[in-house]
């Protein structure tokens, strides 16, 4: 009869602890509040702080093991999004510049995980300023010249004022330019690039100036070949690397579009548009319409057999 007794008290405590595997309802445990993670961290101390770049949406990855996911409509959840994947985002990208909430680029949102008990993650979401103008990506090719003194000129006088940007190539002939100055009235840019050494022979090329035209900006695009919009909705337009070449010197000494188209058939390369001239890498092999790129093209104009 005490052992029938026990064996009925003991069912009792095992139900009401939710014991023999517990329950995998709303995806976790019965009777306990559902645990959230942010950008795959669990939760500990609150509020969890991000940062952000202005001009982007999204913000993080909200996770819970159970329980319906939504954005609380306190504080700032007016605006944000949250998709079902868990994607938290802003509704429109922040401006650095005119932010939104109390205008401090400090925004405050809850997520809140609704179950049979319920929790929540507040965030404090940090806008930071990105810098604005124009970031100009090239490198400096005879073979990769390293060393060079390059910078943009921005009012045509053929010389570097102290405005305008400029800069160095690395070990293998990259530069970046970054530059808020905007072009001057009639005059399309161009890059200058003095001495270096070629890295391929090892040979000083002293004060040998190169140059090229500055090419016309482009739509950029993200990893997956979507267009990057700016956050009123229009597609973001950057600059596309440049080459500066032998070949982008000659073209940059034509005076007009039509002279530059004239240079390229001269030199047998009347299949290339100008803006193709000045942005494939020759070092790289860049191939198009059945020749490629290399030294030859680079010192003499000619075409090339593209497995030479």
């Amino acid at each position: 009869m005490v052992r029938s007794l026990l064996l009925v008290l003991s069912t009792i405590l095992l139900a009401s602890c939710g014991g023999g595997g517990g329950s995998s309802q709303d995806g976790g445990p019965a009777g306990f509040a559902p645990t959230l993670s942010v950008n795959g961290t669990k939760v500990g101390t609150q509020p969890v702080v991000v940062e952000v770049d202005e001009g982007t949406t999204d913000v993080a990855m909200i996770a819970s093991t159970g329980g319906t996911l939504s954005v609380s409509v306190d504080n700032d959840g007016a605006l944000f999004t949250l998709a079902a994947d868990g994607q938290l985002s802003f509704i429109d990208a922040p401006d650095f510049e005119t932010p939104g909430g109390d205008g401090s680029n400090s925004y405050k949102v809850r997520v809140d995980a609704t179950s049979s008990i319920n929790a929540a993650v507040t965030l404090t979401v940090q806008v930071q300023d990105v810098a604005e103008g124009s970031v100009i990506d090239g490198r400096v090719v005879d073979g990769p010249v390293s060393g060079a003194a390059v910078y943009a000129d921005l009012n045509c006088n053929a010389m570097q004022d102290s405005e305008e940007p400029f800069g160095s190539s690395d070990a293998d002939g990259f530069f970046q330019l970054r530059t808020d100055v905007e072009l001057a009235e009639g005059c399309a840019g161009k890059f200058y690039s003095i001495g270096g050494t070629d890295t391929t022979t090892g040979k000083t090329l002293e004060n040998i100036q190169l140059s090229a035209d500055l090419p016309t900006k482009v739509a950029a695009l993200d990893d997956s070949g979507e267009p990057i919009l700016n956050a009123d909705g229009s597609a973001k337009q950057v600059f596309p690397k440049v080459a500066i070449t032998p070949l982008s010197t000659i073209i940059a000494a034509a005076a007009t579009p039509e002279a530059k188209l004239a240079v390229l058939t001269a030199l047998g390369l009347e299949g290339l548009s100008v803006q193709e001239a000045l942005t494939i890498d020759p070092w790289a092999g860049g191939a198009k319409h059945g020749y490629q790129y290399c030294r030859c093209c680079r010192r003499r104009g000619r075409r090339c057999d593209p497995a030479g």
